[in-house]
């Protein structure tokens, strides 16, 4: 008898957790779209990433309710 598989499925795949893969599964889960992060790095890195912020990215972090 044949082994039963589970699969998950989901709209999009995204490769990378830094500030732009963050923001976008951000968006994408507020809109309904399922998606699902990938990251090589098994822990938080301490390396500056994202270190600057201008009224674009300010405006993307309202947003998603992460700036007030």
């Amino acid at each position: 008898m044949a082994k039963s598989q589970e699969w998950e499925t989901t709209d999009v795949l995204i490769c990378g957790c830094g500030p732009t893969g963050a923001m976008l599964s951000g968006y994408l889960g507020k809109l309904g779209v399922r998606n699902i992060v990938l990251e090589k790095e098994p822990d938080i890195t301490t390396d500056p990433r994202g270190i600057a912020l201008d009224d674009d990215g300010i405006r993307f972090l309202q947003g998603l309710g992460l700036y007030a």
